[in-house]
């Protein structure tokens, strides 16, 4: 995703070819312009079948303290999960996995479990997919590239 718009953020919506209680959601990611980093929406359906934001999390490099760090939406500010040193430098891929649950997601980068978030937005009864966006704050996008490659959608429980 290139984001040239400085009104807009890029963003992507990833569908999940087999819906799932339980899903693994593996991918690479380079990052060139990282702004404020990368945002991740894990979409599901609830029993009635609606569409819902089951998770909202957050990816980026902490320069300052050269890591990556890993927040999550809690319905009214970021927390911190988790954050691995050192930061990924620009256009190097790493690799990203979301182990979705219906007790919480856990982020591993690069094969270090990152953590686990503790609370969901939205209980849905199937995983559906992700919508991916660049750039948390406003004042950062219209200057990023963000790829992502090899994105795998595993069930971990067809629910």
């Amino acid at each position: 995703m290139q984001d040239n718009d400085q009104t807009a953020r890029a963003e992507a919506t990833i569908p999940a070819f087999r819906p799932a209680l339980s899903m693994q959601i593996a991918f690479g990611y380079e990052g060139y312009g990282y702004g404020s980093g990368a945002l991740w929406d894990i979409l599901g359906t609830d029993d009635s079948g609606a569409t819902k934001t089951a998770e909202k999390l957050h990816a980026y490099a902490d320069w300052s303290a050269n890591a990556m760090v890993a927040k999550a939406w809690n319905g009214s500010a970021w927390e911190e999960i988790g954050r691995k040193s050192p930061a990924i430098a620009n256009r190097s891929w790493t690799h990203f996995s979301l182990d979705v649950a219906p007790t919480g997601t856990t982020a591993t980068l690069d094969g270090t479990v990152l953590g686990t978030t503790k609370r969901k937005l939205a209980d849905v009864s199937k995983v559906t997919g992700m919508h991916v966006a660049t750039g948390l704050n406003p004042e950062d996008v219209g200057n990023m590239e963000h790829s992502y490659d090899d994105v795998k959608f595993t069930p971990i429980s067809a629910g």
